[in-house]
């Protein structure tokens, strides 16, 4: 799911709105995964957690860098 979410991330302009709206969707489709509805009153760190993924602002950050990598490179 995230591989999709995040094609051609390490080229994209990320804007702070952009990162959120992201994250926002990612926490979402994690809560439908992990069966964790709102009522039951649990965190998104939490959720995320418990699916063993680690936050997706790192994983845009890790893609930026190293698309930098690469094109310094070349």
């Amino acid at each position: 799911m995230r591989s999709t979410l995040l094609y051609g991330a390490q080229t994209w302009a990320l804007t702070s709105r952009l990162v959120d709206v992201l994250c926002r969707c990612d926490h979402r489709m994690l809560r439908y995964m992990a069966g964790v509805r709102w009522q039951d009153e649990r965190s998104s760190n939490e959720v995320a957690e418990m699916c063993g993924v680690e936050d997706l602002s790192v994983k845009l950050r890790q893609r930026s860098l190293s698309w930098i990598g690469n094109v310094k490179r070349a």
